[in-house]
């Protein structure tokens, strides 16, 4: 729920203005909850909120989060680096970067793209000290379609387990090898679409396996057949039956 992905904000943010702004709008979004008895039907974007919704309110439809992708289409071949992005200006994202995969990442033998928007000093300043590490502040729309279609491995974590992510879709429909953290798959269904890694270790092996190994035809076809629950159509389908 959002109130939630806003206090998981406010425990991460460091900057006390930003701190007391996640902490009120959680705050306000828990008691605009009430209104929730009130609608016929509540469309829900991620399983386990839908089972929330559904358990506290009822007249819950799980529909999934839309998104701008129409097909799976992965690259054939392998790629040469490994990318981690995200809004670097948003604290969660940046302390997973900072505290868990940079320690890893700083030691990797293959170059590393971080991108992201809004990077801060101390973030620049530390990975100018790592040459196989390259900065891409604030890509545009094309830059990012680019990054992420011709790495070799997409690198996708979170802290928090509130709704299902965006960036995760997007390695999957447009990525090769997906890597990821239990929180990043709360809720999504698509656990056996990636590589699951649980600390750092995991972190640097997997990291070292994966790169050598083009992403098999036989993946393609699991993802095009799980993502099928995430296509657009079927989920407008889904509300016009139900308003009709």
């Amino acid at each position: 729920m959002e109130h939630l992905y806003y206090r998981a904000l406010y425990r991460t943010e460091k900057n006390p203005v930003s701190k007391l702004f996640f902490l009120l709008e959680s705050k306000k979004l828990k008691g605009y909850e009430k209104i929730l008895h009130q609608p016929d039907h509540i469309l829900g974007i991620s399983r386990h909120e839908s089972d929330y919704l559904e358990r506290t309110y009822g007249h819950t439809l799980y529909i999934p989060a839309f998104h701008r992708f129409d097909e799976v289409d992965v690259l054939p071949g392998t790629g040469s680096y490994i990318l981690f992005h995200g809004n670097l200006e948003v604290a969660e994202n940046y302390g997973i970067l900072q505290d868990f995969a940079l320690p890893v990442l700083a030691g990797a033998s293959h170059p590393v793209i971080v991108a992201g928007k809004n990077p801060s000093r101390t973030l620049i300043r530390r990975l100018e000290h790592h040459s196989h590490i390259q900065l891409v502040a604030d890509p545009s729309d094309q830059e990012m379609e680019d990054l992420i279609r011709n790495a070799q491995i997409n690198l996708v974590l979170t802290r928090q387990s509130t709704g299902i992510k965006l960036k995760l879709l997007h390695a999957l429909f447009r990525g090769r090898h997906c890597l990821v953290n239990p929180p990043m798959l709360e809720g999504s269904g698509l656990g056996d679409l990636c590589t699951l890694i649980r600390d750092r270790k995991e972190l640097g092996e997997q990291l070292a396996r994966l790169m050598k190994i083009p992403v098999p035809e036989s993946a393609v076809l699991r993802r095009k057949k799980a993502l099928k629950e995430y296509s657009n159509r079927a989920g407008a389908e889904k509300i016009l039956r139900l308003i009709s």
